[in-house]
This record gives structure tokens, C-alpha cells and sequence, in this order.
């Protein structure tokens, strides 16, 4: 069964998403690995207005250490599980915290999915395999 009829937006930059969001309000959905989104469109669970890609948002793809080695890290909304279970960039320094986010990951995918590139952070939140 086809998704309901919705406009598609793919803005280009972190400000640009903040205010088209703002804009449409509670009838935009956010699309960003698709792995709850999309199959609820397709079986018509949600019917938003508008749906905003923000695969592309190279902003939300890093982990930056903020100021000082030592200091918090800023962990992008896009960056992939085994981002950070290899410990890429700023989480090199922090190989204690790389541990803990793969442990927190691990007990909610499976095996399958476990070794795909998804986001993370959608399961750190919920705790949740979607």
C-alpha cells in the first residue's frame, strides 16, 4: 500500500531544518535512517503533511569534543552505532564512554541489525531497536 500524499523537503544546513520545522509544526515528521518512519507511511500509521529529510545534515553527523580535552563531547543525532562502537574521533580520548554507548546499544538490536549503520541516537533515547 503507497504512503499517503506529502510534500518532501531536504534542506541543506541545521538552520535552514530548525525554521522549515518550525514552520509546519506537529505536521512534519523527521526522516533520518527511515527504520520507523518509513514503514509506518507505508502501512498509513502516519500521515504528516510534510516529512523533512535530514540525512544530509553533515552538522549532525560528528562527535566534537566541546572546548578542552576532558570536557563533554556533543554526539550528532546522526552519527552511526558502530561510529561509536569503534570510538571515532573525540571518542578515541574516551575509550570508557565508547564502551558504555555500545553497551547501551547492543541489548536492544539484533544480530542483523546490530551490524547495520544505523542512528543512534533514536535507540538511546528509547532504548529501542526501531
Amino acid at each position: 500500500m503507497p504512503a499517503v500524499a506529502f510534500d518532501y523537503h531536504a534542506p541543506a544546513t541545521l538552520p535552514e531544518t530548525l525554521s522549515l520545522l518550525a514552520g509546519l509544526g506537529d505536521e512534519a515528521k523527521v526522516l533520518a535512517g527511515g527504520q520507523s518512519l518509513v514503514p509506518m507511511l507505508t502501512m498509513r500509521l502516519a500521515r504528516p503533511r510534510a516529512v523533512v529529510d535530514i540525512h544530509g545534515l553533515a552538522e549532525l553527523r560528528a562527535v566534537r569534543a566541546i572546548g578542552s580535552p576532558g570536557d563533554p563531547l556533543e554526539i550528532g543525532a546522526l552519527v552511526r552505532h558502530r561510529a561509536l562502537e569503534r570510538g571515532d574521533g573525540p571518542l578515541a580520548a574516551c575509550p570508557l564512554l565508547a564502551a558504555v554507548l555500545a553497551r547501551l546499544l547492543v541489548p536492544v538490536l539484533a544480530p542483523a541489525a546490530a551490524s547495520r549503520s544505523w542512528t543512534s541516537a533514536p535507540h538511546l533515547l528509547r532504548r529501542s531497536p526501531e
